[in-house]
């Protein structure tokens, strides 16, 4: 639901901007959007009884906006620099490179701060129990051209080390087991191996 305001109304602004013909562009968008929005708002009036209603209610934006900053960007518990160790290749490369490639790395540095803007203040910034940022993995994708680019313009000691530390972060978190949660839609009494997590 986030990632309809949040992805996808700023990429449609950018397509606005870049491309020539921006009517057929937006258009092009919208038809694509069409399938994906009838079945959200589908899937609305059959578990909510009402197309919009999304599920949630009392969800207040009272946390400290710097703290949430600060969590979701290098904290410990949820930094996306430091469980997404690429990102520091591909900011650091962004000035530097031109085309395309700039293009779509600040139209990905764009939607990457607003959703940091967004759920900064939010009660639940953290996302839960999960690993790593969850609210921010949506728009790690649209750093692909610039993370390229940078891996292929570093040095490869340095990338090297960086793909090591962002790979040992993902085994990590696949082999804690943090808390135990029980799938309410699993079966009763289920075996749980070590090291598995049921959400």
């Amino acid at each position: 639901t986030d990632s309809l305001l949040l992805v996808g109304l700023p990429l449609v602004a950018a397509s606005w901007i870049i491309c020539r013909d921006r009517l057929r562009t937006t258009f092009l968008i919208a038809l694509g959007a069409v399938p994906f929005a009838v079945v959200f708002l589908w899937y609305n009036q059959a578990r909510y009884g009402s197309v919009f209603t999304l599920g949630y209610s009392s969800q207040p934006f009272s946390h400290g906006f710097l703290a949430g900053v600060y969590g979701l960007t290098v904290s410990p518990g949820r930094g996306v620099l430091i469980y997404v160790p690429l990102l520091w290749l591909a900011l650091t490369r962004l000035a530097r490179v031109r085309g395309s490639v700039r293009i779509f790395g600040f139209i990905a540095l764009g939607l990457l701060l607003i959703r940091i803007v967004f759920y900064a203040t939010w009660w639940a910034w953290y996302g839960g129990l999960t690993w790593g940022p969850r609210f921010l993995v949506p728009v790690i994708p649209a750093f692909a051209l610039s993370i390229a680019e940078a891996i292929s313009n570093h040095h490869r000691a340095l990338t090297a080390a960086v793909c090591t530390a962002g790979l040992a972060m993902s085994v990590i978190g696949v082999l804690t087991l943090k808390d135990k949660i029980t799938n309410s839609y699993a079966e009763p009494n289920p075996v749980v191996p070590h090291g598995v997590l049921f959400i």
